[in-house]
């Protein structure tokens, strides 16, 4: 896998090459009036870059059409079971059509298509091939520094993540970027801070619908579980400095005050629909 050799990656990441990211940029030049036609009538970018992984062969499934999917152990893999057919409901009552998210497992660092030509840390979510990324290190750093909260921070991630994979299945990610080339920088923040606050009421969603989640959240101090990721994170933050890699889920597009309240108002409606921060004067 060329561009891992430093990283120590255990499963699920897709097959090097080209890149994705480098083909579009191809296709884009060659064929931007096509491509232009294609967002402008409402096409999804992740169903592009799934068209161009089957075309290309670049690892999204095993060579005889089936979807990789690749175990993820311990508690983020027993959650990530319960979140699929969960967040597949969520999708439904939105009136959308859902797939799973692809899933890599790795620790220390990886490469990705969202961040082509740098090395990533912590736990993400990647529009561009629908793909969740778990770094296990992670995981297993939050269950020592919070081992109270543990399994709450780790189910306040993966529903995180799921969340974002529910706004690009809704089309709501490109959307976004499209926009931020024409908005002010402070619009612009808002507008990045709307779409991560949304991804929090998403995980709320599926905490209303999850018994496991729910109960998580109500017998133990969320707020304690962001701080205890947040403090894993800045760890991965530090340590990026020397070798200039990077974290892609800083975790500080918001307060802890708007976090909660958009999580709250998930777990408390369960309806994806009900609650939207794109449509709030201040989320």
């Amino acid at each position: 896998m060329t561009g891992l050799k430093r990283f120590q990656v255990v499963a699920g990441h897709p097959r090097s090459g080209v890149g994705r990211v480098g083909l579009l940029l191809l296709v884009v030049a060659g064929f931007g009036g096509i491509f232009g036609l294609f967002l402008l009538a409402g096409g999804n970018l992740g169903d592009l870059m799934r068209q161009i992984d089957e075309n290309q062969g670049f690892g999204q499934g095993d060579g005889n059409g089936e979807s990789e999917r690749v175990e993820v152990p311990g508690i983020p893999g027993e959650l990530l079971a319960e979140a699929d057919p969960m967040f597949q409901d969520l999708a439904q009552k939105l009136g959308i059509a859902y797939q799973p998210p692809q899933r890599s497992v790795f620790r220390n660092r990886v490469t990705t298509e969202c961040f082509e030509f740098q090395s990533v840390a912590g736990p993400f979510y990647c529009f561009a091939d629908e793909r969740l990324y778990l770094e296990m290190d992670f995981f297993d750093e939050l269950t020592i520094r919070s081992s109270e909260t543990a399994e709450l921070a780790h189910a306040y991630v993966i529903g995180r993540l799921m969340g974002k994979h529910l706004q690009t299945r809704m089309g709501i990610t490109d959307r976004v970027r499209q926009r931020e080339f024409d908005l002010k920088p402070f619009e612009r923040l808002k507008q990045q801070t709307q779409l991560e606050l949304q991804a929090d009421y998403f995980a709320g969603c599926w905490a209303h619908q999850s018994s496991r989640f729910r109960k998580l959240a109500k017998e133990n101090s969320l707020d304690v579980a962001m701080k205890a990721i947040q403090a894993v994170t800045r760890d991965r933050l530090e340590n990026c400095k020397d070798d200039g890699g990077i974290v892609a889920e800083k975790y500080d597009y918001a307060t802890f005050e708007q976090r909660l309240k958009w999580f709250q108002l998930g777990l408390e409606s369960g309806d994806p629909a009900e609650h939207d921060p794109f449509k709030v004067k201040t989320p």
